[in-house]
């Protein structure tokens, strides 16, 4: 599951019932394949399909959203919007198999699942054009262009001791009652781990809220076999980390889970690549933007970064530093001193 925004359990309910009600739409097509609803993300439904129980399929809502609009601004029908869909279907494909390539080059194929992307029609209900990520669309259509990806389907998944490392969101979370100054100083001591500490994951923990993430850990401090396998995907990701300036999307459920296998633990990377490219580079401006009392704007690249790449430094240099790891993801050292409530800053665009 995708998660660069969050998604809230009664929405991802809701989907349910939107999503079987396709079969008000398209009646043939779901009587063929009886595609059952796994997950709805923020940006994709993934559901499978029991006469093809190899792969699972899942459809991007994001690009069905743009489709829409395009037809919508453009007057074209659907028919007309071929030329168009394939032009933005090839440049985006091409984008993310670059973006897997280079993944491919930090992590064996045992951690990755085989994947292939097509450009199709799909149906959609009135429902579904209410959910879409960036807001309700009021139009009269039973299909739309969508982006869909075939993925090999991993049974680790289903296996119910498996486990799952999700850093969370805590900064939207009222229930947490967040403390500004013990977020702020974690943060920035997270950023620059003094490898003298001895109590940096815990405290990553305390801010974090996440119960799988507290899973992973307990289980993972009474079982040498399980901590080695972290400790692998902690050091490929730094590694991918530095050299790209991507990150691993560790925000959604069972994107990286490990599980048992003949010789003790595994990893695999189910979703792993994050809607934003290069968000290291955008989180390094976000910092250096709020130094000089630049305001963030509103769902700004930066402002993106800013939220999901301080979540994903803190856990995986947590993690580090308790591991034994000694590489870490670089940021220059006056951010160590800057006066920047990263907090307000997430929650509201500003220093």
């Amino acid at each position: 599951m995708k998660a660069g925004l969050q998604e809230t359990k009664s929405r991802g309910e809701n989907f349910k019932i939107y999503f079987e009600s396709l079969e008000r739409v398209a009646p043939d097509l779901w009587k063929k394949y009886r595609p059952r609803l796994i997950e709805r993300g923020h940006d994709r439904v993934t559901y499978d399909i029991p006469s093809h129980p190899n792969i699972v399929v899942k459809v991007s809502l994001h690009s069905i959203e743009k489709f829409l609009r395009f037809q919508k601004t453009s007057g074209l029908t659907l028919d007309d919007l071929p030329r168009e869909a394939i032009k933005a279907f090839h440049r985006d494909t091409r984008i993310e198999r670059a973006r897997f390539t280079q993944l491919a080059q930090f992590f064996p194929s045992q951690h990755l699942l085989r994947y292939k992307s097509v450009l199709a029609k799909v149906p959609v209900t009135p429902e579904i054009l209410q959910d879409l990520p960036s807001g309700p669309m009021d139009m009269a259509v039973k299909e739309a262009w969508a982006f869909v990806t075939i993925q090999e389907y991993a049974r680790e998944v289903h296996d119910p001791n498996h486990l799952t490392l999700v850093c969370g969101y805590p900064e939207h979370e009222d229930d947490f009652h967040l403390d500004p100054k013990k977020y702020n100083k974690l943060t920035r001591d997270a950023l620059f781990a003094d490898p003298k500490e001895k109590d940096l994951l815990s405290r990553v923990v305390e801010i974090q809220k996440s119960t799988v993430l507290e899973d992973l850990i307990g289980s993972m401090i009474a079982d040498s076999h399980l901590r080695n396998s972290v400790k692998d995907f902690v050091e490929r990701t730094i590694a991918y980390a530095k050299e790209t300036q991507e990150i691993i999307d560790i925000f959604g459920d069972d994107n990286v889970l490990f599980y048992r296998d003949h010789i003790g633990w595994n990893y695999r990377l189910i979703d792993p690549i994050f809607p934003l490219s290069k968000i290291l580079l955008h989180l390094r401006q976000a910092m250096f933007l709020l130094e000089i009392d630049k305001p963030l704007g509103n769902m700004t690249p930066e402002r993106v970064a800013l939220h999901n790449g301080l979540n994903f430094v803190r856990t995986i240099h947590g993690l580090a530093h308790h591991l034994g790891v000694t590489e870490r993801i670089p940021f220059p050292a006056r951010f160590k001193k800057a006066k920047v409530d990263y907090l307000k800053a997430i929650q509201t665009g500003e220093k």
